[in-house]
């Protein structure tokens, strides 16, 4: 089970990591997604090795400017039910499917892994009023480091990031990962004027 609390049509870096992780994945393993349900349609998608299950979205809440789901019973059954048929849980998040996630994963005896995309306390009081950004930062700083050292593996994808988690009593075991380059999408192009003129530069310009 990989469970994400973003997800189609938003476009960031998680659902890029993930678009660029899913099919090797399922090439080997069975995959269940949950994700938020943002265009309230095919609830379950189901292809092959992959299994699609979209989580109806709250109308008010948000985190970081995203519709969280709907912090209802029915959602946290879904993900329990999802956790209870799974081998193994990867969170890309501690929003609330990545955290129910977490605590079912717990409460099942199911190994649970999360890799790092953001620093949470950095993130989302940014959101917040001023003045509350000051009691707001410690407090999810605080709540990150103690549901991190519930995973059975971190994975980051740099050391530095690693250090920063450490910092405020990260213990538990990790592992760098690092992301590669897909160059089949990065690359020098093979005719370089086309490629200014389409960026707004002159040709003739080095």
């Amino acid at each position: 089970v990989i469970a994400t609390d973003t997800w189609y049509p938003k476009k960031d870096g998680v659902v890029k990591f993930l678009n660029e992780l899913l099919p090797k994945l399922i090439e080997d393993f069975n995959v269940t997604l949950l994700a938020p349900n943002y265009d309230s349609n095919h609830i379950l998608h189901k292809k092959n090795k992959f299994l699609l299950v979209k989580l109806p979205i709250s109308s008010w809440l948000k985190i970081s400017g995203y519709h969280s789901i709907k912090l209802t019973q029915a959602n946290k059954n879904e993900i329990k039910r999802a956790v209870e048929e799974a081998d193994l849980v990867w969170a890309q998040d501690l929003a609330p499917i990545g955290k129910y996630a977490l605590q079912f994963s717990k409460e099942l005896n199911k190994p649970a892994l999360t890799f790092i995309h953001q620093i949470n306390w950095e993130q989302l009081p940014r959101i917040l009023p001023g003045i509350f950004r000051w009691f707001a930062t410690p407090l999810i700083r605080r709540l990150t480091i103690k549901r991190l050292n519930q995973f059975n593996l971190t994975m980051f994808p740099h050391l530095g990031l690693a250090e920063i988690f450490e910092e405020p009593g990260f213990q538990g075991r990790w592992e760098i990962v690092q992301l590669g380059v897909n160059f089949q999408h990065f690359g020098p192009p093979k005719d370089k004027q086309p490629a200014k003129e389409a960026i707004g530069y002159s040709p003739r310009e080095k």
